[in-house]
């Protein structure tokens, strides 16, 4: 609503709101598991669902979880800045942080995820935390583009400052209560 409270013109407006197949994302038993993408069951794990450009602010979730290492983040997709990436996890020898690639099954993986994160500059309505939602998992975000208007009103959202020092205590909050 908020964005087409912004358009002008001689038209009717239709608000259309983001929509899932809740048959697809949903909890089942899981057909793969944390070891499938080299991380043991025992840590926390966090998902990051989103392609690998620059609004998508992935090395703000990388900065992060270099400080966390009692949690493991694995980074779900493909584009432009894969290599440079992958590049910065090799050469700081992150062993809590995985680049795996886009997956046409990424509902499967949502089901070992114990939180979603996503660290974008840029948003509209992201698809992946509506998804997030259907799994029930607990989510952090920064407050971007359309997406406390649209999903605020769930408990689930915890809002990333953009200052490292209190997100990363937010996440460790979270995590001594799981």
């Amino acid at each position: 609503d908020s964005f087409c409270n912004d358009i002008s013109g001689d038209f009717d407006i239709k608000t259309i709101p983001v929509s899932i197949n809740l048959d697809k994302f949903s909890r089942k038993n899981p057909v793969v598991k944390k070891g499938h993408i080299g991380f043991s069951e025992e840590k926390p794990l966090f998902g990051l669902v989103a392609r690998l450009s620059p609004e998508k602010n992935i090395e703000y979730a990388i900065s992060l979880f270099s400080k966390i290492k009692n949690s493991n983040l694995a980074i779900f997709g493909s584009g432009p800045l894969k290599t440079s990436l992958e590049s910065i996890l090799s050469k700081n020898k992150y062993s809590n942080i995985k680049i795996i690639n886009h997956k046409e099954n990424i509902n499967d993986y949502y089901n070992i995820f114990d939180a979603f994160i996503l660290t974008s500059k840029i948003e509209g309505t992201p698809f992946s935390i509506a998804e997030a939602m259907a799994f029930e998992l607990p989510i952090f975000s920064t407050d971007v583009g359309d997406i406390k208007n649209t999903f605020s009103k769930n408990n689930e959202i915890s809002f990333l400052s953009g200052n490292i020092k209190e997100d990363t205590n937010l996440i460790r909050y979270f995590l001594k209560n799981i």
